[in-house]
């Protein structure tokens, strides 16, 4: 098994589930209070680096119907500092999925 490259490794986020910390600066639709809303399992998936620091976030809502269980997102990839690019946010939903699973 080879070891990724550096550049590749630093574009690598990894999802992991995060407090809800809603403030005025985001999108109404990753507020607890909307999620609540629309299901009583939702939460935000955050997208951390390989420094630990959060990068973005994804707030979801699990939906059930007929036997089913899906998850909703409100809302697209959600960056916190600076947009991210192709690859971080490829890799950010592959792992989000992973995750999910």
């Amino acid at each position: 098994m080879t070891k990724p490259r550096p550049e590749r490794e630093s574009k690598y986020l990894k999802a992991t589930p995060v407090e809800i910390k809603w403030h005025s600066g985001l999108p109404v639709y990753a507020s607890g209070a909307f999620l609540r809303t629309v299901s009583d399992d939702y939460g935000w998936i955050g997208g951390i680096d390989a420094t630990g620091k959060l990068r973005c976030i994804l707030p979801y809502a699990i939906m059930r119907k007929a036997g089913f269980r899906m998850v909703r997102f409100r809302l697209a990839t959600v960056p916190l500092e600076r947009d991210l690019d192709l690859d971080e946010e490829k890799a950010f939903l592959n792992s989000a999925t992973e995750y999910l699973q």
